[in-house]
């Protein structure tokens, strides 16, 4: 995906005055810590921004050492997904780093500039929603971010980034090319295993179709993926808002996400008559106390409903779900493989529960003392297997665990039933070689997993 997050924070500065530049790394070449010092050779600069996600801190560490080591005078300030993380392990992580900036870091971060532009000296200044490494102390708390007003932002800087080479993986874009929009940002629900804020911010309905006018005018984009966490979590407005995409006729299909509660005849009408071909379900789980348990607000017959509403006016749907919860069984599997095959979903991805740092089942196993940020710092810097051999949240095996992926992925996938569905409901050769692809990478995992059985 394009980096959405630092577009926005180019854009802000740039409209205050300030020159700058975007570099992704994960678009640079293999060796990207060479790669990285050919870039600090060629741009000098008083300030780095990086934004990091819980996965990449040790590369952000590295990335943040090369700076400090070519530019000792300069700021690094770090945010991002990352941000999860409490002040005390994010510093333990890139100990190099100069400021941390919470949640949203438009506002932060313009005021970072502005302090350094103005000739103050950061440390002599305490900007909201930041912790800075000169005044640290362990026990900080994570600070609450600045207020951001969504509709006072400009449009994201895509110009600064090479548009044309991010790309959705399958089963998305189908009518390249393809960019993202955030009309949303927020959750108001409650799942434990989550870290998104539960406040919740939208923009004007005409500053994003003002958005959408000016991407698919000037780049040509065709599809557009919304990156909102729950996009129909406000029904009226996303009714507003495909009606206004209906009036402006764009030539455009779109993505989204959401819930199976969230869904209704009326609405998937709307919707896929202004663009919709998909929508990625966050389902989790087929068996009712496995919901309960990661705290859904959901039901298995919701589930079913859900994929079916969709369906019914002809959007796909994509199902999330996830192994390994709390209390997860044999029998709970299966029922999630029946379920599955019931709703006739379109397609599936599956993974295993793990944890995030501020989600409501993590904190929980901290309070009890079963775990700590450290050992979550470890698992994501790669010595997963020194601190896993079994699940987080669950004490089955890692065999056990990639079992009942298996399970799932194969019990809805390798169906006749299933490969006749997607043969009558292809939409162009793209989604043929998409199906294909998908068919070779299934078949190769199952030969993988068979031999390594008859070992």
């Amino acid at each position: 995906m394009p980096p959405l997050g630092l577009c926005y924070l180019a854009a802000v500065a740039r409209q205050s005055g300030f020159s700058g530049a975007i570099e992704d790394l994960c678009i640079k070449p293999k060796n990207r810590l060479h790669n990285l010092k050919n870039i600090l050779a060629a741009r000098s600069a008083k300030i780095y921004g990086l934004s990091a996600s819980i996965f990449n801190l040790p590369a952000a560490k590295a990335i943040v050492e090369e700076i400090k080591r070519m530019y000792p005078d300069a700021w690094v300030v770090l945010g991002g997904p990352c941000t999860a993380f409490s002040p005390s392990t994010l510093f333990q992580a890139v100990p190099s780093a100069d400021i941390i900036v919470f949640g949203e870091g438009e506002a932060s971060f313009l005021r970072i500039l502005q302090t350094v532009r103005s000739g103050s000296d950061l440390r002599s200044v305490d900007i909201p929603g930041t912790v800075a490494k000169w005044n640290f102390k362990k026990d900080v708390c994570t600070p609450e971010p600045m207020n951001v007003n969504m509709n006072a932002l400009p449009f994201p800087a895509r110009d600064m980034t090479d548009v044309y080479r991010y790309h959705g993986h399958p089963p998305f874009e189908l009518y390249p090319p393809i960019t993202t929009v955030e009309t949303m940002r927020g959750c108001p629900y409650q799942c434990n295993f989550c870290t998104i804020r539960h406040t919740v911010k939208v923009r004007d309905i005409d500053k994003v179709v003002a958005e959408i006018s000016h991407i698919t005018a000037r780049y040509g984009f065709r599809e557009i993926y919304f990156v909102d966490p729950t996009f129909t979590a406000d029904r009226d407005r996303t009714l507003k808002l495909c009606e206004s995409l209906v009036k402006k006729n764009f030539d455009l299909h779109w993505t989204c996400k959401s819930r199976v509660d969230l869904l209704d005849d009326e609405l998937a009408q709307a919707m896929y008559r202004a663009g919709c071909y998909m929508m990625s379900l966050g389902a989790e789980s087929g068996n009712q106390s496995m919901l309960n348990v990661l705290n859904k607000g959901t039901t298995v017959d919701q589930i079913v409903k859900g994929v079916s509403t969709l369906s019914k006016v002809g959007i796909r749907s994509l199902m999330y779900f996830m192994v390994a919860s709390p209390g997860e069984t044999d029998q709970s599997i299966a029922d999630t493989v029946r379920i599955l095959k019931q709703t006739k979903a379109d397609f599936l991805l599956v993974g295993e529960l793990l944890p995030d740092p501020s989600s409501g089942l993590f904190k929980t196993m901290c309070a009890e003392g079963k775990t700590s940020e450290a050992d979550l710092l470890k698992l994501y810097a790669g010595d997963y297997e020194k601190v896993l051999h079994s699940g987080f949240f669950h004490p089955a095996s890692r065999r056990a665990i990639k079992q009942w992926m298996r399970k799932l992925m194969v019990g809805f996938y390798f169906r006749p039933s299933y490969f006749y569905q997607r043969m009558i409901g292809l939409r162009n050769m793209r989604d043929l070689t998409n199906l294909i692809h998908g068919g070779f990478l299934l078949a190769s995992e199952i030969v993988r997993f068979l031999l390594r059985r008859s070992d």
